[in-house]
């Protein structure tokens, strides 16, 4: 059974899309903004080898660099709250 692509479904949620187009960009640039924020931080610790952040921040990278997206994603969607819920938050 083939699956085609049709143009009608495209044009009609095209308008639903762009309505929420500027949240998306909007998370978009507070994401970069962080990512970008926190691996300048984690640059310098490295670069001016602060003793125990300077190890921590080489777990980190390793494990960021290590794993793949997908589990990375996994764990901040499903570990995370579960961390959050234990401490009371």
């Amino acid at each position: 059974m083939a699956i085609k692509f049709e143009w009608k479904y495209v044009w009609d949620y095209f308008p639903q899309v762009l309505a929420v187009l500027p949240k998306s960009l909007l998370l978009v640039g507070v994401s970069a903004i962080i990512g970008l924020v926190a691996g300048i931080i984690i640059a310098i610790v490295r670069i001016e080898r602060v003793p125990v952040f300077s190890q921590i921040a080489a777990v980190t990278v390793s494990f960021i660099r290590g794993t793949p997206i997908i589990i990375q994603m996994c764990i901040v969607y499903l570990g995370v709250p579960l961390r959050v819920s234990a401490i009371g938050i």
